[in-house]
Order: C-alpha cells, then structure tokens, then sequence
C-alpha cells in the first residue's frame, strides 16, 4: 500500500494531513468509538490525557488482532467533552498524539468533536478509526 499526503497550501500546518491518497490497500479494518472503559464498563481514567492514553492503547490491541499497526491508521476521528477543555490544554494533546504517530504522514484527523456530553459522564474522550494494508 503506498500512502501520500495531499498537500494544501491554503489551510495551516496541524500535526496530522488534511488529505491521503492510498493506492493499492488490500485490507481495511474500521474501529468505531473507542471509550475510556474497562470490560466492566466503568470509565478509567479521570483526565482527558489519560484517557486518550487508554483508547490508543486498546486500538492498538484491535490492530494487532488484525495483523496491522497504528502506522496503518489512515483516518481517526476524535470527539472530546467541553469538560475535556482541549483548548487549554492543546500542545500537550499534540505532544501525546505524536508520541503514538510520529510518521509523516499520519492518519488524516476527523473533525475534531466537541460535545456536552457522551454515553458516561466521566468520559471525555471517544476515538474512531480506520486502517488500511
């Protein structure tokens, strides 16, 4: 599979591409939200860091199981609370998220969510994904 980053010189630099051209993927595996929970469904971690920590983590384990790695993510999708105030807390985010992709190009970033609320009141965090080989 080759992966090439469709370049804009109109819109700014972000830590992910706006767009990805993948030619010849043979294999496709689609992760829906992940949330910050245990199998016993209780939330697990309490800051927004945390939990976006725990949900890379368990899709790495999805990937794995698929034969696949995070480098294979092409597109990930992010919803965050207002309680998450991601805003304040940005360059730490970017700083976390290119621990876990640091290759260029990384997955194209979804439209970055935020919401009042999701299914749990303590989540704050809820990640989507799609990987391709």
């Amino acid at each position: 599979m080759e992966k090439r980053e469709i370049k804009n010189k109109n819109l700014p630099y972000l830590a992910f591409p706006w767009a990805l051209h993948i030619k010849d993927a043979k294999e496709f595996l689609f992760i829906s939200g992940v949330p910050p929970m245990n199998k016993k469904g209780k939330v697990v971690e309490s800051d927004v860091m945390g939990q976006f920590t725990y949900e890379v983590e368990r899709i790495k384990e999805m990937l794995n199981d698929a034969g696949m790695e995070l480098s294979d993510i092409v597109f990930l999708g992010i919803t965050v609370t207002e309680k998450a105030n991601l805003h304040e807390n940005w360059n730490d985010f970017i700083k976390e998220y290119m621990k876990y992709f640091p290759n260029t190009p990384g997955p194209v970033g979804g439209t970055l969510r935020i919401v009042t609320g999701l299914s749990h009141p303590k989540m704050l965090i809820e990640i989507e994904a799609t990987a391709m080989k």
